[in-house]
């Protein structure tokens, strides 16, 4: 179960850099992986723990996923946004990595 501890406070810093958005996150994140791994343990015979970590692995893969998409594609740079900060870009600035 250390999993639980560890996955979705990983998932929430990859989603933002705000300390307070991340611990609700990890809370939001931590609840959403451990009820969707008791349904899934109450109708299948694995034990409960392999969903958890499963979910939890999944989500964190898939915020990576998402991550990269922004990066790769610029869609946060076209709105005037960088990726993970959600700080707006003023003019005379760059952009890290630009």
């Amino acid at each position: 179960m250390f999993a639980l501890l560890v996955l979705p406070a990983a998932t929430a810093q990859v989603l933002t850099a705000r300390p307070g958005l991340s611990l609700l996150l990890t809370l939001v994140i931590g609840f959403a992986v451990t009820w969707a791994g008791l349904v899934a343990a109450w109708y299948w015979p694995y034990p409960l723990g392999f969903f958890v970590t499963t979910f939890a692995f999944g989500g964190y893969l898939a915020a990576h996923a998402v991550s990269w998409i922004i990066r790769t594609t610029g869609v946060a740079k076209a709105g005037g946004m960088t990726p993970r900060t959600g700080t707006t870009l003023t003019s005379g600035t760059r952009e890290a990595g630009a």
